[in-house]
């Protein structure tokens, strides 16, 4: 949304710089006004400014909710409208009769004692999708629940162990772990199992949660103590496992930071086409712009936020902040009492516009920095779908510079 805004700025503010020099245009005479008209064939100065709003507009949670499902990352609103974050996860491990139980046969018959065997099994690393865009900071949830699902087409019982359950970056570095948590059952024949980790059966995971992984994995002990097969096992058997993650978003957020990169090529395209025009590096006709931001927060959070202008090799050309949103007060019940009203202002000057049109900038790093009232005493807060963000975008533009007939150098 961000990157449309600016886009459609910037556009707004080229066109309506062209629309005011050509009413400017045509409100006299240019024959009785002025006396060598030949010369303003050629050139004119001109120099200004003009204001105008964008949006006045209130805007509601819900709507940066995603309204196609993803099967791997997507929201659901419960019945009392708070916001659950969830990802499906197929096929996290997938077990052959010889890695389940340890029989390396085509087919093993109905009636067959199988011996113990017991073994550690990895499940492979997934992707943790609310961290996608994560690079810092902690986001606490209040209730964290992780549910693996066992799908055994083996005629036994098999009991399971969750050995550790372990989260990394994506070069492998662990983030935090939790070894021997205790959780252990019996995944049935035959059927479907559910394996339930919450905070009731692993206290620390709201904790472990905290930081900013990107993947996840389990690992798995599976033991067979010992049975006679009631049926045939095939080759083609298996044991399959899948993870879901439900996080309902009463939670609390620390300096968390998150950004990506989205292309702006305003800049590098406005300095190639005044170098076409003229040979050499034009007069650009804005010397300053400033969009000033009021907002009136019903989110229950603060946010802070950055632009960093890049070329194409991400090398910084310069950074400006862009606009603040400060908290409203929080209920004992974690909702928020009333709203935050804020202003704030993005301002270019000359110097910077000429400095990211040297730099041909060709895109933009966006960085958010959010934090919930009383994150670090431990209050959660809860976040609601019908929460509204109220907000007034304006911009003022000075200009001052040489108008140039550009048909006219043209031929």
């Amino acid at each position: 949304m961000k990157k449309k805004r600016i886009k459609f700025l910037l556009m707004t503010i080229t066109l309506l710089i062209f629309m005011v020099t050509l009413k400017s245009c045509e409100a006299f005479n240019m024959e009785d006004e002025f006396f060598e008209t030949n010369d303003l064939s050629e050139e004119m100065w001109i120099n200004g400014s003009f204001a105008a709003p964008i949006i006045s507009t209130k805007i509601e949670l819900s709507r940066f909710i995603p309204v196609s499902e993803d099967s791997t990352f997507y929201v659901k609103i419960d019945y009392d409208g708070l916001i659950h974050l969830k990802s499906d996860i197929l096929d996290i491990m997938a077990l052959t009769p010889n890695n389940a139980i340890g029989q390396n046969a085509t087919t093993i018959q109905a009636g067959t004692q199988i011996p113990d065997y017991t073994h550690v099994h990895k499940t492979k690393d997934f992707e943790v999708k609310v961290y996608n865009k994560s690079f810092s900071g902690h986001l606490f949830f209040a209730d964290p629940k992780i549910t693996i699902t066992a799908k055994n087409e083996l005629p036994i019982d098999i009991d399971y162990k969750i050995d550790s359950v372990v989260f990394l970056q994506i070069g492998g570095e662990i983030v935090s772990s939790v070894n021997e948590t205790g959780i252990s059952g019996t995944i049935k024949k035959s059927v479907e199992t559910s394996i339930p980790i919450t905070k009731d059966n692993l206290s620390v995971l709201p904790e472990i949660f905290s930081p900013i992984p990107k993947l996840l994995h389990f690992n798995i002990e599976l033991s067979t103590a010992g049975q006679t097969t009631t049926a045939q096992i095939n080759a083609t058997d298996s044991i399959s496992f899948d993870a879901h993650i439900d996080l309902p978003l009463e939670a609390r957020l620390v300096d968390l930071v998150i950004g990506d990169y989205i292309p702006f090529l305003y800049f590098a395209n406005k300095q190639a086409e005044e170098e076409e025009i003229n040979g050499t590096p034009g007069t650009n006709l804005i010397e300053s712009m400033e969009v000033r931001i009021i907002t009136d927060n019903g989110f229950p959070f603060s946010l802070n936020s950055e632009i960093v202008f890049c070329d194409s090799t991400n090398k910084q050309i310069d950074s400006v902040s862009f606009f603040n949103l400060k908290a409203p007060k929080i209920n004992d019940d974690g909702t928020p009492n009333g709203s935050a009203k804020s202003t704030s202002s993005l301002v270019l000057d000359r110097e910077t516009i000429d400095k990211l049109k040297a730099g041909k900038v060709t895109k933009i790093f966006y960085k958010i920095t959010m934090n919930t009232p009383e994150a670090a005493g431990g209050k959660h807060i809860k976040i609601y779908e019908d929460y509204m963000l109220g907000l007034k975008i304006g911009f003022k533009v000075n200009y001052s510079g040489l108008l140039i007939d550009t048909i006219s150098n043209k031929n």
